[in-house]
């Protein structure tokens, strides 16, 4: 039900879908930006639950490893130990990250279409 390609595909439609959402606005597209809000919104859903099943059942792909190679590997690299990190902790990403634009694309979904209107006149200026 969660493999990892749908898991990619929707984490990278979350973040895309702030940003087509502001181009679909900006070109009086409301439609598709309202479009773009709700598929977003979907696949914050999906990586919140995501998420959470793999909370369940997660086992640290680095926890076989010696810690002299993984602080090693972290610092050959400049962002290698942010990178680790977000290895080491997935399931807590995809929950914090899925909840947050879950909770941007609910808020612009409450929106009516004057204050929508509104904001694509104040982004314009």
């Amino acid at each position: 039900m969660f493999t990892a390609k749908i898991i990619g595909f929707c984490f990278v439609s979350m973040l895309i879908s702030t940003w087509l959402h502001d181009v679909f606005l900006k070109k009086d597209q409301l439609q598709l930006s309202k479009a773009t809000v709700y598929f977003g919104f979907i696949a914050s859903l999906y990586c919140v639950i995501a998420g959470i099943f793999l909370l369940s059942g997660w086992q640290d792909p680095l926890a076989g490893a010696d810690p002299s190679e993984v602080a090693k590997a972290s610092v050959r690299h400049r962002k290698g130990g942010l990178v680790i990190l977000l290895i080491k902790y997935f399931p807590y990403v995809l929950i914090g990250a899925g909840g947050f634009f879950a909770y941007m694309n609910f808020s612009i979904l409450r929106l009516t279409e004057n204050q929508l209107k509104a904001f694509q006149t104040e982004m314009k200026k």
